[in-house]
């Protein structure tokens, strides 16, 4: 297992780029409130140092042999122009924030060429460059393509995007729609945009779900162990660093999948159930608390959305006298009524658990939190990873 600071960022020497301009015209040009899964991302990014850039996202596709650089350009152009999100900016207004659809413009193609060198390995130096680099939401589009050619021919693009655009879920949306592109596969009728969702928000059918959820989430606030609210140390300010750790273990992903088998529970909420087992018990409490995220697609039209999707769930479960496969099994019942509950404005769940931790004599800070990360580490940029492919 090892350690990181979401401070401390080490130096990654930018390649050598030529650029050109990709000019797009959709004729879709509006402005119009965030969506909740976009109101919950602006909120952590302006949360973290560096403006969130190590939330960026990035996906590789490999481009077929004998595609031209023109041909390749067509396709990033007609995925710029089907998804609104990818050309989109974000701004801070005295009525809270905004997202404008910019319906033309240039969003500037980075083109480097790698030589001999492996298309794995460049792939990945030139992504983790340009990731580094953070948005400016209200400046910028949240996209940077990047092509790498060999002898100048196109090997592979790279789409770096920033998380106000994409999810998990819809960064493999935009890969595989990229994918078909390069291809000259016919693509189905572009899902449901940002803006319609935010529409949808406003209905009575979207406010009743959020009602309902809030009132989930006061009900299990309320039951939760006091030490799970509060904060951990002092009080955040500046200093404060940001911790998180990576454990990669084939055992560990073999077991998982034995568990998963035995239960008919999914893999991920093995691991979620574990993680607060562990906290439970280390801690010294009866119980314990993760916010999860969740990829609120509950209805069709949300199914392909490209766009900030995610939510927090709150998932609390302790050990009781029963047997690994009997507790997984009721923590696949929790995590399944939890993710039924996590439409809502974030600005109305914060000042809601803050009150409740006052009430209980409690300053609420610092919380656990729990991302399933395996979609996206099974797209990710360079070579596969041993201890994932295991699970």
């Amino acid at each position: 297992m090892s350690w990181s600071s979401g401070q401390s960022h080490r130096e990654i020497p930018m390649p050598a780029f030529r650029h050109h301009p990709l000019e797009f015209r959709t004729g879709r040009s509006a402005t119009g409130p965030l969506t909740w899964g976009q109101l919950a991302i602006w909120d952590v990014i302006r949360w973290l140092p560096g403006n969130g850039s190590s939330l960026n996202s990035a996906v590789r596709r490999d481009v077929p042999p004998g595609t031209s650089l023109d041909r390749l350009l067509g396709a990033l152009r007609t995925l710029v122009e089907r998804h609104d999100s990818l050309h989109t900016r974000y701004h801070e207004t005295p009525d809270g924030p905004r997202q404008e659809v910019v319906g033309e413009g240039e969003v500037d193609v980075r083109i480097r060429e790698i030589g001999a060198e492996p298309v794995d390995r460049a792939a990945g130096r030139v992504a983790e460059s340009v990731r580094a680099l953070p948005f400016d939401t209200g400046v910028d589009l949240p996209l940077r393509p990047v092509v790498l050619t060999r002898s100048s021919a196109p090997v592979a693009v790279l789409l770096v995007v920033s998380h106000l655009a994409v999810d998990g879920w819809s960064l493999a949306v935009v890969g595989a729609d990229l994918a078909a592109l390069l291809r000259a596969e016919p693509l189905p009728p572009p899902s449901e945009q940002p803006l319609a969702r935010a529409r949808y928000e406003t209905t009575d059918l979207a406010r009743s779900r959020e009602r309902k959820a809030l009132a989930y989430w006061r009900e299990e606030i309320e039951a939760l162990p006091a030490r799970m609210l509060g904060p951990a140390g002092p009080t955040d300010g500046p200093e404060t660093e940001l911790l998180w750790s990576r454990m990669e273990s084939a055992a560990l992903a073999c077991a998982v999948r034995s568990l998963s088998l035995r239960t008919g529970a999914e893999a991920g909420t093995v691991v979620l159930a574990a993680t607060a087992a562990l906290l439970a018990v280390r801690t010294g409490e009866r119980e314990a608390g993760l916010r999860t995220l969740v990829s609120t697609r509950f209805r069709p039209e949300d199914r392909r959305l490209v766009g900030a999707f995610n939510q927090s769930a709150i998932f609390r479960i302790g050990p009781r006298e029963e047997t690994l496969a009997e507790f997984v099994r009721r923590a696949r019942n929790i995590t399944l009524r939890a993710f039924r509950h996590t439409e809502y404005d974030p600005r109305k769940l914060e000042p809601m658990i803050a009150g409740i931790a006052g009430r209980r004599g409690v300053a609420a800070g610092r919380y656990c939190f729990f991302n399933d990360i395996r979609f996206a580490v099974s797209r990710r940029i360079g070579p596969p990873d041993p201890a994932a492919a295991a699970g």
